[in-house]
């Protein structure tokens, strides 16, 4: 299968410059569509900001950049799952809700 887009995966990792610790990361997935005529889609996950950190527009700017990359990369759409109580966050971050996600865990351990 020949790829004709530069990268699968794009990570953020911010990192306080004083203490050299990550206080936050966020990722980019990029998903070829079979049935969109492999169109990509963007899905954006494991946005994660250090509590010591939160409230400080960290977390919105990873989101924002990695939307923005995403349609830069000529993605048709930009997707997260996201709990109800994190609702809000993205929608501030332009996001809306669309659909219902439906999962199922492994019965056994897979390591």
């Amino acid at each position: 299968m020949k790829k004709d887009f530069h990268s699968t995966y794009y990570i953020i990792v911010v990192e306080d410059l004083e203490s050299h610790h990550v206080i936050g990361t966020a990722t980019l997935f990029l998903e070829r569509k079979f049935l969109r005529g492999k169109g990509i889609c963007g899905h954006i996950e494991e946005v994660i900001v250090h509590p010591d950190h939160q409230r400080k527009a960290i977390g919105k700017l990873m989101v924002l950049t990695l939307i923005k990359l995403a349609f830069s990369l000529n993605s048709y759409k930009v997707i997260l799952d996201c709990s109800d109580s994190n609702v809000g966050f993205y929608e501030k971050c332009g996001l809306s809700r669309a659909g219902i996600e439906m999962k199922k865990y492994a019965s056994h351990s897979i390591i």
